[in-house]
């Protein structure tokens, strides 16, 4: 069961750049079109000859911090989203990004405490919430984890629900790492409900429903995310999920044909 759990924190991953965030002020802000564009090399050469110009101006290193951040460049993402504090302590998206950068680069302690400097200042923030509960899974802070998945869920706006499906999933894993796969099931369930077709969720409460001694559920759900890994281009997930699929139907055959030569009772 741990290699299993290890797939899917690798599969969490990509979730958490979804969250970064920068001060994109109004145009013409050097380096704005070029984020947006997904551009970040471009943003990147723009921002450093603008922060050249002028070297006072928080959003300009905050912005650049963004860049480099999605060019995983994580040093000087950092010295950037510090240079932007040191600027303008209140920036909440200075600290957002830095703290990115610090889970990025395997600091789930720095990350944490940058996200916290959020909740000290916006205590709402349900992205910093959600940020630092990963940091937490991280570090194997497993019941800080899901405190923060939950206040980031009573926050979230009712309007995101691929936040939510995140979060769900997110909850479900957290729940299958303190064995409690029952309460896997339902957040796992929860994220379902709203996108049926969530790969990630599919894979989880399988792994949960597997736990709980019930195969022919766990294999339909480990299929249906093997479709949903193919339809995603999911290659190394689907691999492995495949795998494991074929595992459980050779031991679900198994079992019948003892229980076959060996009626119960």
């Amino acid at each position: 069961m741990t290699a299993w759990l290890k797939l899917s924190l690798i599969l969490i991953c990509g979730c958490l750049i979804c969250w970064a965030g920068s001060v994109w002020a109004q145009p013409p802000i050097p380096g704005f079109a070029a984020i947006q564009a997904g551009q970040y090399s471009l943003a990147n050469r723009q921002l450093t000859h603008a922060i050249a110009q002028s070297p006072a101006e928080s959003v300009l290193y905050s912005n650049r911090c963004l860049a480099r951040l999605f060019l995983e460049q994580y040093e000087e993402a950092i010295a950037d989203c510090s240079e932007a504090i040191a600027l303008q302590p209140h920036e909440t998206e200075a600290w957002l990004n830095r703290g990115l950068a610090y889970y990025r680069q395997g600091q789930a302690p720095a990350a944490i405490a940058d996200f916290s400097q959020i909740l000290y200042q916006t205590p709402n923030d349900y992205r910093a919430y959600y940020n630092r509960g990963l940091a937490h899974l991280d570090a194997a802070q497993t019941e800080e984890a899901i405190a923060d998945f939950q206040q980031a869920l009573s926050h979230l706006p009712a309007s995101d629900a691929i936040a939510a499906v995140d979060l769900h999933t997110d909850l479900c894993m957290s729940e299958l790492h303190r064995a409690q796969p029952i309460r896997a099931v339902s957040a796992c369930t929860q994220a379902l409900e709203l996108q049926p077709s969530a790969a990630r969720a599919r894979y989880l409460r399988a792994l949960a429903q597997w736990q709980l001694h019930q195969p022919q559920e766990a294999i339909a759900d480990l299929q249906q995310a093997c479709n949903a890994f193919e339809q995603e281009g999911a290659t190394t997930a689907l691999a492995r999920a495949k795998q494991l699929l074929q595992h459980w139907r050779q031991q679900s055959s198994l079992v019948a044909t003892l229980e076959d030569l060996f009626p119960p009772s």
